[in-house]
């Protein structure tokens, strides 16, 4: 099956042009692919124009169809003969935010089909999985929804740590690196869902999700190895969880130096994964979609230092509030 992606959490400015790539994660035997987005007109502005073949398709027939009035882009590309292989770029969408743009976040949506138009690939031959991708206008000033630099908003009257750095949100990830000492850390937990879910936090060491040599974007990296290389480097104390349509606080203390990814087990625990039982192990997902069995996007950066989840496979209703969890740097 492929996957077709859209960036997450992409942080613009009112006034400002950026372009968004829609990737896939193996173009085998593509001929012909038609895609459906929509986006918030309030938000964004997009024209014929403004819609280019990426590096996969160059030598494919292109057709755009834009309606800026009601927010949707029709995408079709077909080629006499198909792709042997690889993964890239399909399309590039330059995107203009106007310059009276109201601040907050916007989903681009890929959706399956749209009145008589659809997602698919070969006219439905080859399956594919499609991940929305989402926008954040930003005033342009440092506060704790901006991914650039998110601080705790009293940083200025009380150091964090031991030193002056202080810890940050960076994409879906909490990052400890520049911390010296412990960092204390409320996580706000809300749950909206049938699902009795489990979030916890593991060790990384890159941006891309590395566990030593172990690389969640490899092919050659199971779910099953990277899971286990995720429980080895779990974050003690940081069990998050809490009763459906309630919220709670949970504390803890964070170790300067790391740099931490979320995780959830859908309705499971801990103590299933680690009870060397394979047969009552709950689904886990990360925030790499590679390594997701369904390879769908479950986790979300949602703003205001807020991680959303979905539970559910191929991303369930996608509204990504299964549970929320804020995270507040003290």
């Amino acid at each position: 099956m492929a996957i077709i992606t859209l960036p997450n959490q992409l942080n613009v400015l009112p006034g400002e042009s950026f372009t968004v790539p829609i990737t896939i994660d193996d173009a085998t035997d593509i001929e012909a692919i038609d895609l459906v987005l929509t986006y918030d007109t309030d938000l964004l502005d997009i024209t014929n124009e403004d819609v280019q073949l990426g590096d996969l398709l160059d030598n494919f027939t292109f057709v755009p169809n834009v309606d800026d009035s009601s927010g949707q882009i029709i995408l079709s590309a077909f080629n006499v003969s198909s792709l042997t292989s690889g993964a890239g770029e399909l399309f590039k969408l330059n995107f203009q935010v106007p310059d009276d743009a109201a601040t907050g976040s916007t989903t681009l949506d890929l959706v399956e089909e749209l009145d008589t138009q659809q997602s698919r690939i070969n006219e439905g031959v080859i399956p594919a999985t499609l991940v929305d991708g989402s926008v954040t206008i930003d005033s342009g000033e440092i506060s704790p929804g901006n991914d650039d630099s998110v601080t705790s908003p009293d940083t200025e009257e009380t150091p964090l740590t031991e030193t002056t750095e202080v810890a940050k949100i960076e994409q879906e990830f909490i990052d400890l690196r520049d911390i010296t000492g412990l960092q204390s850390v409320d996580f706000v937990v809300n749950r909206e869902a049938a699902f009795d879910n489990f979030v916890g936090f593991y060790r990384i060491d890159s941006l891309e999700g590395n566990i030593g040599e172990i690389n969640p974007n490899d092919a050659n990296i199971t779910p099953e190895a990277y899971l286990a290389a995720a429980l080895d480097n779990v974050v003690a104390g940081v069990d998050l969880s809490v009763g459906n349509q309630q919220t709670t606080t949970v504390e803890a203390e964070l170790e300067g130096g790391d740099l931490l990814a979320p995780f959830i087990i859908a309705n499971g625990r801990l103590d299933e994964l680690l009870d060397n039982d394979a047969s009552n192990d709950p689904q886990v997902y990360f925030p790499f979609v590679g390594i997701n069995q369904d390879g769908f996007d479950h986790i979300r950066l949602e703003g205001e230092n807020t991680f959303g989840f979905e539970d559910l496979p191929n991303g369930g209703d996608r509204d990504y509030n299964d549970l929320a969890i804020q995270v507040n740097f003290t």
